[in-house]
């Protein structure tokens, strides 16, 4: 075995490895990423977005009440 078909094999070696690798990582350890833990956290992201809209939805009306009753009652102050 010469010394450029000993690099070869190193280097193919390498890349097999790397490939052997990524099909892993892609067949693997990304699905069980995105089931336990990508879609969990997608749902509790929709729940906290819809929790900080009810929030502040609740807060704007109950400021617009608030802004209501307090113009009605300064018009109504006589002079």
């Amino acid at each position: 075995m010469g010394g450029w078909e000993f690099a070869y094999s190193i280097i193919a070696g390498i890349i097999g490895g790397i490939v052997d690798f990524a099909i892993w990582f892609y067949t693997s350890l990304v699905p069980f990423m995105l089931k336990y833990f990508g879609i969990p956290l997608f749902v509790l992201g929709l729940l906290l977005g819809l929790a900080f809209t009810g929030g502040t939805l609740f807060f704007i009306a109950i400021f617009f009440i608030f802004m209501y009753y307090f113009i009605k009652k300064i018009v109504m102050t006589p002079p």
